[in-house]
C-alpha cells in the first residue's frame, strides 16, 4: 500500500466517489450544489460554530453514512465522527484559500460604509496642515486602504 501508484490510485477513487456519490447528491429535501451556493452565500462564520449542525456536518455524514442528517439508519444510531476536526479543517480552508469568512452583521456594515464613501473620504479621510491648520483630502489614506484592513 505504500507504492505510489497505489496511492494514486487512492486519490483518484476518491475523487470519483466525491463527484459522484457528494456533489451529485440532491435526494429532493437536500441538495449539495444547493446547499454549497447558499452556504457561500450566507454567514460563513457565525454558522460555524462547534455546537450547531452545519453544511460541513451534512457534508461529512453523506461521506460517510450516505445521508446528509445523521443518524442516516435507524437501526444503528451513529453520531457524525469527528465533527469539530471537520470544522475546523473546513475554516482552515477557507482561510487558505482567501473566501470571505464574514458575519452578516460583518457584510452589512461594509454595505453601509461603501454607500457613505464620499463623505467618509470627506470627512474622515483628511490630514491637517502642520502649519496652516487647514484640512484637506488625503494622499496618504484611501477608503480602499481603510475598507481592506
Amino acid at each position: 500500500c505504500t507504492d505510489p501508484r497505489t496511492m494514486k490510485l487512492r486519490w483518484e477513487v476518491a475523487l470519483f466517489e466525491w463527484v459522484e456519490r457528494i456533489q451529485s447528491y440532491d435526494d429532493g429535501k437536500w441538495s449539495y450544489i444547493k446547499q454549497l451556493h447558499s452556504m457561500m452565500e450566507g454567514d460563513l462564520f457565525s454558522e460555524l460554530r462547534f455546537e450547531r449542525t452545519h453544511f460541513i456536518d451534512s457534508v461529512g455524514s453523506l461521506l460517510t453514512q450516505g445521508c446528509p442528517f445523521p443518524p442516516c439508519d435507524k437501526n444503528n444510531q451513529q453520531r457524525l465522527h469527528m465533527s469539530r476536526e471537520r470544522k475546523s479543517n473546513f475554516r482552515l480552508i477557507l482561510e487558505a484559500l482567501g473566501l470571505p469568512i464574514k458575519s452578516t452583521a460583518f457584510r452589512e456594515m461594509e454595505s453601509y460604509l461603501a454607500s457613505v464613501k464620499q463623505t467618509f473620504e470627506d470627512v474622515v479621510l483628511r490630514s491637517k496642515h502642520p502649519k496652516h491648520k487647514q484640512t484637506y483630502q488625503s494622499y496618504r489614506y484611501h477608503f480602499s486602504d481603510f475598507m481592506e484592513s
